[in-house]
C-alpha cells in the first residue's frame, strides 16, 4: 500500500482494485473533509448514512468518489446565496 500527501493532514491510500486505482479514506480523512468529528462519522455509519469497507473487525475505510457523491447528494436542493431577509 502506498501512502501520499492530500491537501493537509488528509491522507490516501491507493489500492488496485480490478485495475482501477481506488482512493481510500480512514474515518479520520472523512471527518476532516466534513469539518466533523470522528464520532459523527461513526454514528453516520451507525445509521446507515455513510456505507464503509470493512477490513476487519474495527477498521473501516471510505472510497473518497463515495464520500464526494455522498456530499453532492446533500447538496441537491439547498439553496445557494439566494437567500431573503
Amino acid at each position: 500500500m502506498k501512502k501520499t500527501a492530500l491537501k493537509g493532514k488528509l491522507e490516501k491510500s491507493t489500492i488496485f482494485e480490478n485495475k482501477i486505482v481506488t482512493e481510500l479514506w480512514t474515518v479520520e480523512d472523512v471527518a476532516n473533509h466534513l469539518k466533523v468529528s470522528t464520532k459523527t462519522i461513526y454514528n453516520w455509519v451507525y445509521q446507515r448514512k455513510l456505507s464503509p469497507i470493512k477490513l476487519g473487525n474495527k477498521v473501516l475505510r471510505f472510497k473518497e468518489k463515495d464520500i464526494r457523491q455522498w456530499v453532492t447528494s446533500k447538496q441537491k436542493g439547498v439553496n445557494h446565496g439566494n437567500y431573503k431577509d
